[in-house]
C-alpha cells in the first residue's frame, strides 16, 4: 500500500515528529474486503486466505470506513475479527465510490483525497459487476 508522508510541525511538549501519511486504496486491499465479503461479512482476518501483505494492511480499510471491528455479543472487541460495514457493501457492488487517498494523523483519518475510484478501477470489471456477485452481497447489507 502506498503510503507518503508529510511532516506538520514539532510538538512543543516533547519535540516529537507530527506527522501526517498519506495512504493509497489498492487492488491488494480491495481483494481483502472482497474475500472478508465473501466469508460472510464477518470473519477472523487470519482465516480468509489473505496473504500476509494484506493481513498487514487490512486494517486501512477502515480509514474510509469500508470495514469496522468487530465487537461480540457483550460488546468486547474480538481480536482479529473485522466486519465489513454498509458502505464496504456498496463499494464492492459499483454503488458508491471512495476518494483514492486518505491522509491519516495518529492512526485517525484527517481527510480524503483524489479522485473517486470504484472497485474496478483496480481489477478486473467483469467480475466486480457480476450480476451473480452484487445478487449475492446484496443480502449482507441487511445482515451488517
Amino acid at each position: 500500500m502506498a503510503v507518503t508522508k508529510k511532516e506538520v510541525g514539532t510538538c512543543p511538549f516533547c519535540s516529537a515528529k507530527m506527522v501526517e501519511y498519506k495512504h493509497s486504496i489498492n487492488a491488494m486491499v480491495i481483494d481483502a474486503l472482497r474475500r472478508l465479503s465473501d466469508a460472510g461479512g464477518v470473519a477472523n482476518i487470519s482465516q480468509i486466505g489473505l496473504t500476509s501483505n494484506q493481513r498487514n494492511n487490512f486494517q486501512k480499510l477502515r480509514y474510509w470506513d469500508l470495514v469496522e471491528k468487530h465487537h461480540d455479543k457483550d460488546g468486547e472487541r474480538v481480536g482479529g475479527w473485522w466486519k465489513i460495514t454498509r458502505k464496504g457493501i456498496g463499494f464492492l457492488c459499483g454503488a458508491i465510490l471512495i476518494q483514492k487517498y486518505v491522509w491519516t494523523y495518529r492512526n485517525e483519518r484527517v481527510r480524503y483525497d483524489g479522485v473517486l475510484v470504484d472497485p474496478g478501477d483496480y481489477l478486473d470489471k467483469k467480475y466486480w459487476m457480476r450480476d451473480d456477485y452484487i445478487k449475492n452481497s446484496k443480502p449482507k447489507v441487511l445482515e451488517v
